[in-house]
């Protein structure tokens, strides 16, 4: 699996961790999070 492409496996407990931290208020780091995946290119479905 080549640079910026995520295994299919960690989509849905990075979708779990994104739903708890954004219950916690943490909507900063999520958009930093999304800045560093939007830079890094697609993931693999």
């Amino acid at each position: 699996m080549g640079p910026g492409h995520r295994s299919p496996q960690a989509a849905p407990p990075l979708s779990e961790a994104r739903e708890i931290f954004a219950g916690l208020g943490a909507k900063p780091a999520l958009a930093a999070a999304d800045g560093l995946l939007a830079r890094i290119g697609p993931t693999a479905t």
